[in-house]
C-alpha cells in the first residue's frame, strides 16, 4: 500500500459509533479519510462520485439495513471491499452476511479487530483487481494469437508432448479434412 491515507465511507447512524471507530482507527496509527453517511440515496451519490478504498457499514440503521447498504455497494462496485460492524450479530447471520460479499464483520465489543480488519480487506482486493487483470490480459492475448495463426495460410497444429492435436487452424482443419475424404474414397 502506498502512504496515502485511506478513504472510508462510514454507513452509520450514530455519531457516538462514528466517534468509536474514528478513535480505534487514531489508536491504531491508521492513517485515514473518512465519511459518514446515513441514508441510501447519500451512499449511492458518495459512492456515484468518489473512490473509495472500503466501506465500513453499521448492521442495524433505521432508514436501511446494513445488508442493504453491502448489496447496493456491490452493485456500483462488485471489488470494493465492505465490512460490516454490529453490537450484537448470530453465527448465521455472520455466514449470510459473508456470503453476501462482506470481507468481514467486525463486533462492536471488539473493535480492536477493525484496523487490520480494513487493510487485510483492502490488500486481498488489490490483489483480486491485479488477478482479474492479468485473466484479462491472459484472454486478450490468446484471441490474438487465435487470429493470427487462424488468418495464415499455413497449416498449423498444436501438439502436445506425445503429438496428440491440441489445436489447429482453420487451414489445418481444411487439410486434414481433405485427406480423410481422400482416404475414405479407397476404402474398401
Amino acid at each position: 500500500m502506498t502512504n496515502q491515507p485511506i478513504c472510508i465511507l462510514l454507513v452509520e447512524d450514530s455519531e457516538d459509533d462514528a466517534l468509536l471507530i474514528s478513535r480505534e482507527f487514531k489508536r491504531s496509527g491508521l492513517k485515514y479519510i473518512m465519511d459518514r453517511v446515513e441514508t441510501e440515496e447519500t451512499l449511492l451519490s458518495k459512492l456515484a462520485n468518489q473512490d473509495w478504498d472500503i466501506v465500513i457499514s453499521d448492521y442495524n440503521l433505521p432508514r436501511f439495513g446494513g445488508l442493504m447498504a453491502l448489496q447496493l455497494v456491490k452493485q456500483q462496485d462488485e471489488d470494493l471491499p465492505f465490512i460490516l460492524v454490529s453490537g450484537k450479530i448470530g453465527e448465521e447471520l455472520a455466514v449470510e452476511i459473508m456470503k453476501a460479499g462482506a470481507d468481514d464483520y467486525i463486533m462492536k465489543d471488539n473493535m480492536t479487530r477493525l484496523a487490520p480488519a480494513v487493510l487485510r480487506a483492502i490488500n486481498d482486493a488489490v490483489i483480486k483487481h491485479k488477478h482479474r487483470a492479468a485473466e484479462k490480459k491472459i484472454r486478450e492475448n490468446e484471441a490474438h494469437l487465435r487470429a493470427l495463426f487462424d488468418s495464415t495460410i499455413q497449416a498449423m497444429f498444436l501438439v502436445d508432448k506425445n503429438l496428440r492435436i491440441l489445436w489447429l487452424n482453420e487451414m489445418a482443419r481444411a487439410f486434414t479434412l481433405g485427406i480423410y475424404r481422400e482416404s475414405a474414397k479407397f476404402t474398401i
